[in-house]
């Protein structure tokens, strides 16, 4: 590991997720005198050439994590269809124009006015510039969360205020100057999530079959160790990208609703393995759990529910 993780790994502390979340901070659910509006606004910045399913699996872990609002930014030629599968999302497009990405003001104006935005799932090589655009134009009171090929958009030093970053254990190096200095991530990801939020001083969230979060601000690394092999399939982490957002969008710190949006989607995993069987379910069928899984572990972890 490099001199900077040595001189600062001492200082973090270590806590171990427990499976019912009686560990974590609260996070409150919206009452029943809440609007939408109340509950967080989410943009969804997700749908490349090639991977427009993508952008629907994150805006449906958007709404089933609980947020108000998902709108969807896709590539322009997903835009019509997307609306269609998804009628609950205000959907709009973006243009690629020599490798780079091209909004139109109405994107920009829907950039600034979200509570939360997601930027990654599925994006090709516009994702560093779209991820640029996000950072550079979404209100500071927003959180900006950047997942998958939109991690190459960030430079190895402090970022905005409210980001949180999502890589899988291969993700980590889109991040670094020198990338041997994540190449064991999938063993440690508590060491690979405490450097990630050294250098941006953002919150990290790295995933393996162990997820660790870690927050620069407490300087503690919270661990998920309890392996759910189905969730190894293609989509989950957009799904898990989108419940995350949700989440972010309404806790009081962005480390707590990161933690319980890993817990949550751990859970509908957990469900789906009794449903399904251990592998083979779909990420489609982990959004669709997620409701459960939060009031399950909502209710276990508050006795007086």
């Amino acid at each position: 590991m490099s001199e900077a993780h040595d001189s600062a790994r001492p200082e973090w502390e270590r806590h171990e997720i427990d499976r019912h979340g009686a560990s974590l901070p609260p996070l409150p659910l919206p009452d029943g005198t809440s609007s939408k509006y109340e509950r967080g606004t989410v943009l969804v910045v997700a749908g490349g050439a090639g991977c427009p399913g993508a952008a629907l699996l994150s805006a449906a872990g958007v709404l089933r994590g609980g947020a108000g609002r998902v709108q969807i930014l896709t590539h322009e030629m997903h835009a019509v269809p997307a609306s269609i599968a998804f009628p609950e999302a205000l959907v709009l497009a973006y243009a690629c124009r020599k490798g780079g990405a091209e909004l139109d003001q109405a994107a920009v104006r829907k950039i600034r006015e979200a509570d939360a935005v997601l930027v990654g799932p599925g994006l090709g090589s516009e994702a560093p510039d779209l991820a640029r655009i996000v950072l550079a134009e979404s209100s500071t009171d927003a959180c900006v969360l950047l997942d998958a090929a939109a991690l190459a958009g960030v430079e190895p030093a402090p970022l905005r205020p409210r980001c949180v970053l999502l890589p899988n254990a291969n993700e980590v190096a889109l991040v670094a100057e020198d990338a041997d200095v994540f190449r064991q991530a999938a063993e440690d990801v508590g060491s690979a999530a405490i450097e990630l939020a050294h250098r941006t001083e953002s919150v990290a969230v790295v995933r393996a079959a162990a997820t660790a979060i870690a927050d620069p601000g407490t300087r503690v690394v919270r661990v998920l160790d309890d392996p759910c092999p189905g969730l190894g399939v293609a989509g989950s982490g957009d799904v898990l990208a989108g419940v995350v957002a949700a989440f972010c969008a309404r806790a009081p710190d962005l480390a707590t609703g990161a933690a319980w949006g890993v817990l949550v989607h751990h859970e509908a995993g957990r469900i789906l393995e009794h449903a399904v069987g251990e592998v083979g379910f779909l990420a489609r069928e982990i959004g669709d759990r997620v409701p459960s899984a939060t009031q399950r572990l909502l209710v276990g972890a508050d006795p007086t529910r």
